[in-house]
Order: structure tokens, then sequence, then C-alpha cells
């Protein structure tokens, strides 16, 4: 049977989102949206890392060094191959909340930069 990518990504915990055409790429959002962990790569350059504007600084998924890092991080959640106990449970679900959290204030800050976007320029186009 044929899963579509929007499928599997709502049954994912975590999500890989590697840098595409841009350091921000569109990954992030979709696995944002579905309630996955989105796993990020701190971008080397430091023009383009967009983890430095000040709606990223208090994102609290995880920015890895490399994917070098992954199996690492990875051990820290799950320390064995059986399933996931109840405390490590608890932490992804308080992880996968505050994801949720934060991506509903930047969807709120990024509607509001653009209402008032249109509102500068309507008024500009259009004085009273």
């Amino acid at each position: 049977q044929y899963i579509t990518y929007q499928e599997r990504l709502r049954d994912a915990v975590f999500a890989p989102c590697p840098a595409g055409n841009s350091y921000e790429t569109y990954r992030l959002y979709e696995a944002l949206e579905v309630g996955a962990i989105p796993v990020l790569v701190k971008p080397f350059d430091h023009h383009s890392n967009y983890l430095n504007a000040k709606e990223w600084r208090n994102y609290p998924g995880p920015v890895l060094g490399s994917w070098d890092e992954l199996a690492e991080y990875m051990e820290t959640l799950y320390p064995t191959a059986r399933e996931l106990s109840i405390p490590q449970k608890h932490r992804l679900d308080a992880l996968q909340a505050a994801l949720g959290n934060w991506y509903t204030d930047f969807k709120n800050s990024k509607r509001l930069e653009l209402v008032n976007a249109f509102e500068q320029t309507f008024q500009q186009l259009h004085p009273v």
C-alpha cells in the first residue's frame, strides 16, 4: 500500500530537516504543522543562519552541530533498544508540547508582521 510523505510525517516522532536550497527549509514547517519534532543542523554560515533571528532564539527543538551528532542525541532519548519508559515518553510529550506552543507563537508573530506591512503599505498608498 502506498503511504504518502504527509502520512508518514504525521506518524513520525522526529523529522530530520536538512537544508535544501535554503537553510530555512520547508521540511521544518511541514514537521511542525503535523506535530513531529524537527531535527535541525545549525547553519555554518552566520549570515544565512535564520536561527539568529529573534523569533528563533527560544526554539525548543533539537539543533545539532552536524548530522554526525544525531546518533548520540537519539541515544540520550532512547538509552536502550526497548520501548520508551514513562519518563522518556513524558520528555518527548513535553518537547512536542513546547514545540507546538513555540510554533503557534511563531506563526502569530509572522501573521502580525504581515498585517503591519500591509497596513503600512496601504497607508502609504492612500494617505488620509
